[in-house]
């Protein structure tokens, strides 16, 4: 952390404009979108049937929510990866890895903190 405010005062010192994102990533595992993580696994030249492998895993799911004895009804999960999942976090790494590149402007600078 303080690395990164040296950075930024370092910045500010030499009249650069220091601008933050704040990401909340709780909800994040639950919010991937499946074609799209299937999509950027044949982008990264993911072997063929990788694909194919994850797409068995993630999809064909459903879930219900019990209080009592009184069931929801079953619903088919469209996003996110199974709670508690080890690929979990491969997954959601592989998700966001191109976040970075969405800005064009090439005067963004990200600090690995």
């Amino acid at each position: 952390m303080t690395r990164l405010i040296y950075s930024w005062l370092k910045d500010i010192d030499n009249g650069n404009i220091i601008g933050t994102v704040y990401l909340d990533l709780r909800k994040a595992f639950d919010l991937m979108d499946h074609e799209i993580l299937l999509y950027k696994m044949i982008l990264y030249n993911f072997s063929e049937n990788t694909p194919l492998f994850f797409k068995s895993y993630l999809t064909n799911r459903a879930q219900l929510v019990q209080i009592g004895n009184t069931k929801s009804t079953l619903m088919e999960i469209k996003s996110g990866v199974p709670q508690g999942s080890i690929l979990g976090p491969i997954l959601f790494i592989t998700y966001i890895n191109d976040m970075v590149y969405s800005c064009p402007d090439k005067a963004i600078r990200v600090v690995r903190i």
